[in-house]
């Protein structure tokens, strides 16, 4: 899931899963020296003069998708609140782009 960051202003390209490209080389896993088989990758993209994105991959047996709510932290930065599987989970994106898990 793309986390939406504000002031982003960039438009929000769609996500492909990738395995096995050459142009560019991407989604591929070493099985061995020398020796490489297709993997999955996800690609994310975004288009203009400003492009920031946080993205979330979470593990889920269920098939909804997770909630995000995002708003302001009090350090400038963005607090995001996710809820996956039922289980929440809170961390603070600062200015800076670190991360950093909430209680």
């Amino acid at each position: 899931m793309r986390v939406p960051l504000p002031g982003d202003g960039a438009e929000a390209l769609p996500a492909q899963v990738v395995a096995g490209s050459r142009a560019p080389l991407q989604g591929w896993v070493a099985t061995a020296h020398r020796t490489a088989r297709p993997a999955p990758v996800v690609r994310l993209g975004g288009r203009g003069e400003r492009v920031r994105m946080l993205t979330v991959i979470a593990p889920s047996r269920e098939p909804r998708a997770a909630r995000v709510r995002t708003r302001p932290s009090p350090s400038g930065g963005l607090r995001i609140g996710i809820t996956a599987a039922g289980r929440p989970l809170t961390v603070e994106a600062s200015p800076d782009g670190t991360l950093r898990r909430l209680p």
